[in-house]
Protein backbone atom coordinates (compact mmCIF):
# COMPACT_ATOMS: atom_id res chain seq x y z
CA UNK A 1 0.00 0.00 0.00
CA UNK A 2 1.42 3.69 -1.17
CA UNK A 3 0.77 6.31 1.31
CA UNK A 4 1.32 9.83 0.25
CA UNK A 5 3.40 11.70 1.97
CA UNK A 6 2.54 15.64 2.34
CA UNK A 7 5.52 17.58 1.24
CA UNK A 8 5.26 19.69 4.16
CA UNK A 9 6.00 17.21 6.22
CA UNK A 10 8.67 16.03 4.12
CA UNK A 11 10.62 19.36 3.86
CA UNK A 12 9.84 19.87 8.13
CA UNK A 13 12.30 16.84 8.64
CA UNK A 14 14.45 18.02 6.49
CA UNK A 15 14.93 21.60 8.40
CA UNK A 16 14.40 19.91 11.44
CA UNK A 17 17.53 17.35 11.00
CA UNK A 18 19.25 19.98 9.52
CA UNK A 19 19.02 22.47 12.90
CA UNK A 20 20.20 19.09 14.72
CA UNK A 21 23.25 18.24 12.87
CA UNK A 22 24.45 21.80 12.48
CA UNK A 23 23.54 22.81 16.41
CA UNK A 24 25.03 19.83 17.46
CA UNK A 25 27.42 17.91 14.90
CA UNK A 26 29.82 15.54 17.06
CA UNK A 27 26.24 13.98 18.07
CA UNK A 28 26.37 12.66 14.07
CA UNK A 29 29.61 10.89 13.62
CA UNK A 30 32.72 11.82 12.29
CA UNK A 31 33.52 15.18 10.56
CA UNK A 32 33.28 13.46 6.74
CA UNK A 33 29.72 11.71 8.01
CA UNK A 34 28.26 15.26 8.63
CA UNK A 35 29.59 16.79 6.00
CA UNK A 36 27.82 14.26 3.49
CA UNK A 37 25.00 14.04 5.63
CA UNK A 38 24.17 17.71 5.69
CA UNK A 39 24.71 18.02 1.84
CA UNK A 40 22.13 15.31 1.08
CA UNK A 41 19.88 17.06 2.76
CA UNK A 42 20.41 20.49 1.18
CA UNK A 43 20.41 18.50 -1.84
CA UNK A 44 16.84 17.62 -1.77
CA UNK A 45 15.76 21.44 -0.73
CA UNK A 46 17.18 22.40 -4.32
CA UNK A 47 15.88 19.92 -6.37
CA UNK A 48 13.51 22.24 -7.59
CA UNK A 49 15.91 25.03 -9.12
CA UNK A 50 19.42 23.82 -8.81
CA UNK A 51 20.55 20.70 -11.06
CA UNK A 52 22.65 18.56 -9.26
CA UNK A 53 25.69 19.68 -10.92
CA UNK A 54 24.85 23.36 -9.93
CA UNK A 55 24.53 21.99 -6.70
CA UNK A 56 28.11 20.66 -6.45
CA UNK A 57 29.03 23.54 -8.46
CA UNK A 58 28.79 26.09 -6.47
CA UNK A 59 28.99 24.20 -3.02
CA UNK A 60 33.00 23.55 -4.61
CA UNK A 61 32.92 26.81 -5.39
CA UNK A 62 32.11 28.30 -1.88
CA UNK A 63 34.35 25.77 0.04
CA UNK A 64 37.23 26.88 -2.31
CA UNK A 65 36.66 30.14 -1.13
CA UNK A 66 36.20 29.65 2.63
CA UNK A 67 38.67 26.84 3.67
CA UNK A 68 41.34 26.65 -0.07
CA UNK A 69 42.78 23.97 -0.01
CA UNK A 70 45.20 22.50 -3.13
CA UNK A 71 43.81 19.62 -2.95
CA UNK A 72 40.05 18.34 -4.18
CA UNK A 73 39.20 17.02 -0.83
CA UNK A 74 36.22 17.65 1.52
CA UNK A 75 35.50 20.33 3.66
CA UNK A 76 35.94 17.76 6.59
CA UNK A 77 39.69 17.89 5.27
CA UNK A 78 40.11 21.30 5.52
CA UNK A 79 39.14 22.29 8.67
CA UNK A 80 41.80 21.20 10.78
CA UNK A 81 39.42 18.84 12.79
CA UNK A 82 37.16 21.59 14.30
CA UNK A 83 33.75 20.26 13.95
CA UNK A 84 32.49 23.26 15.16
CA UNK A 85 34.07 25.19 12.03
CA UNK A 86 32.74 22.41 9.55
CA UNK A 87 29.15 23.04 10.81
CA UNK A 88 29.73 26.98 10.68
CA UNK A 89 30.80 26.79 7.49
CA UNK A 90 27.92 24.31 5.61
CA UNK A 91 25.52 26.97 7.94
CA UNK A 92 26.59 29.66 5.74
CA UNK A 93 26.26 27.43 2.88
CA UNK A 94 22.63 26.16 3.88
CA UNK A 95 21.79 30.55 4.10
CA UNK A 96 23.22 30.99 0.94
CA UNK A 97 21.24 28.17 -0.98
CA UNK A 98 18.02 29.58 1.02
CA UNK A 99 18.20 33.38 0.30
CA UNK A 100 19.06 31.92 -3.39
Amino acid sequence: MHKHVDMDVINGFIEDRLNAMLSRPAMWGTMFAVEMQVLLLLEMTVLHRLSIEEFRKSYCDFINEKAPDPRPVPLAFRVDDDINRLASILTEFRSILSAG
